[in-house]
């Protein structure tokens, strides 16, 4: 029964991260060449948060009773990364010219 209830509290103390995920994947679909990688990197630290809380729990149940305090933290640290991704992109990408681009081409008259 420990196991299911440990694996229960990993699983809930999981879902910020994954609905970071969700944004991430957002980005990496509007985002080009390695922008698309480090579109993941904002949920980075809320997942290794609720993994590590998970695993601290698992073990000990009296262990991190403040993982509250510490999500809150790493939620705030993951908005700012997505906007510091945000302010990069919008501010070093430069799309390559247009004879260099993929995909279909206009006809030449």
């Amino acid at each position: 029964m420990q196991i299911v209830q440990a694996v229960l509290n990993l699983i809930l103390l999981c879902v910020p991260a994954a609905i970071a995920g969700l944004w991430s994947r957002r980005l990496a679909r509007t985002s080009e060449e390695e922008w698309v990688v480090m579109a993941w990197v904002p949920p980075l630290p809320l997942l290794g948060f609720g993994l590590w809380v998970g695993v601290v729990q698992a073990l000990d149940p009296t262990d991190a009773n403040l993982w509250p305090f510490g999500m809150a933290f790493f939620a705030v640290v993951t908005l700012v990364l997505f906007g510091l991704f945000l302010l990069a992109r919008k501010l070093l990408y430069s799309p390559p010219p247009e004879w260099q681009r993929r995909g279909p081409q206009p006809p030449i008259e």
